[in-house]
């Protein structure tokens, strides 16, 4: 099973390198010469704290926070090691700084199952450092994610705080102006054909899947509007949707 997830990884990178390659080739995205040099293109560029790649996937911003969240674990190792600071103050600090790094922009990620379960994996090896427990007591007495978040204070996953935080900035949209840029592209389409095979789901039908996931009903939402617009009850459904269990997303690809 490991040697298959390692050669389907593999085979990822490597398809992944041969469309780098293809962008790299095309006439438009090579060097021009100016006045004092020349100008180069890029595959990601950084905007307002994320980063936007040409293929518009958000594979490139995730190994950013994941990079800046570790070098805040790794800044603060003394604070966890320090035996004189209780555990619920550690809890507090990990959700303000490593959590908040790791879950910048968020809002409009689209998410893949692989990239899921690297932000999982981060936020338990993290919460197992802190609580000073090894992966081989893990494995020897069998210590499964969830008890090892209930002894964290009951953490949500980051599948739920995901879910919350895009719940939060969909009512943001919805109770804004009806001409608002982000309101309007949540009914945005694009006319263009699809390619053959499974296609890519977009960022919209990750906003729809969020209440689904969450065990509400969407309908509910769009034919009471209501819910929407009220911030105490949208915000109550926010709430909720950490504590309940969020079903496995799909391939999916920004729009």
């Amino acid at each position: 099973m490991l040697l298959k997830k390692e050669k389907k990884e593999t085979q990822e990178s490597i398809r992944q390198k041969k469309i780098n390659l293809k962008y790299d080739a095309l006439p438009e995205t090579q060097q021009f010469d100016v006045a004092d040099g020349y100008v180069t293109f890029c595959r990601t560029f950084k905007y307002l704290g994320s980063r936007i790649s040409y293929n518009l996937c958000d594979d490139a911003d995730i190994e950013a926070r994941l990079a800046a969240a570790n070098q805040s674990m790794g800044a603060l190792k003394e604070v966890w090691r320090n035996p004189h600071l209780d555990t619920y103050s550690k809890y507090l600090l990990f959700c303000a700084i490593p959590m908040n790094l790791l879950l910048w922009g968020c809002e409009n990620w689209s998410l893949r199952q692989d990239l899921l379960r690297r932000l999982e994996v981060f936020l338990h090896r993290s919460i197992r450092r802190i609580l000073q427990i090894s992966i081989t007591q893990v494995q020897e007495e069998r210590i499964r994610n969830n008890k090892i978040r209930r002894l964290f204070y009951e953490i949500p996953c980051v599948t739920n705080m995901i879910a919350a935080r895009q719940l939060g900035f969909l009512g943001k949209v919805v109770r804004g102006p009806h001409d608002s840029p982000a309101r309007r592209m949540l009914t945005v389409c694009c006319q263009h054909k699809r390619r053959r095979g499974r296609p890519y789901l977009h960022n919209k039908d990750v906003i729809v899947r969020v209440p689904l996931a969450s065990r509400y009903a969407w309908k509910r939402y769009m034919i009471s509007p209501n819910v929407c617009c009220s911030r105490i009850h949208w915000t109550r459904s926010q709430t909720d949707s950490v504590k309940t269990r969020v079903l496995p997303l799909s391939r999916h690809r920004v729009m």
